[in-house]
């Protein structure tokens, strides 16, 4: 069977695809299509073609920021400068001492987790807020002094530090 039968009896259920009309607007000559060999390589070269990613994946940056500075730390996993469409990271805030951790604002205005630990997928160039607060501590002494007239003497205080 020669190429022309087989693409005019539809083989394989291709429809007619018209062969040689293609064959002279393609402007081949019909020994280069007929031969099998040649068939699979330009078949070949079209899968390969199809199946390469032509263009760079859309990516996108993530900015993060501590508030106040200083009260603690932010850390991703993983760490990069860009990220691919779809990918999930995973943002940790660890206080430091002195500070607790609230949560995870979106821009600074919206709050979206009280977690320290926050999963967030990149659809988007993203900005997150690790906000903290300063720990107050109720149980600290507070110390009043006196004077008396005619005694003296010396007080030693050693101050409690948040923990």
């Amino acid at each position: 069977m020669n190429m022309n039968q087989y693409f005019e009896n539809g083989a394989a259920g291709i429809m007619n695809a018209g062969w040689s009309g293609w064959r002279k607007r393609l402007a081949l000559p019909f020994s280069i299509l007929n031969s099998p060999f040649s068939i699979m390589m330009i078949a070949l070269a079209i899968i390969m073609f199809a199946s390469c990613d032509l263009f760079e994946p859309e990516t996108y940056t993530l900015t993060t920021t501590v508030n106040p500075e200083g009260a603690g730390t932010v850390s991703r996993n993983p760490d990069k400068d860009k990220y691919k469409d779809g990918e999930t990271v995973t943002l940790t805030a660890t206080a430091n001492a002195g500070y607790t951790f609230d949560g995870w604002y979106d821009s600074g205005v919206d709050k979206l987790s009280g977690n320290a630990s926050f999963d967030v997928t990149m659809d988007a160039d993203r900005y997150f807020t690790a906000q903290f607060s300063v720990v107050s501590n109720p149980e600290a002494p507070v110390f009043t002094a006196f004077s008396f007239a005619g005694q003296s003497g010396t007080a030693e205080i050693t101050p409690r530090t948040a923990p």
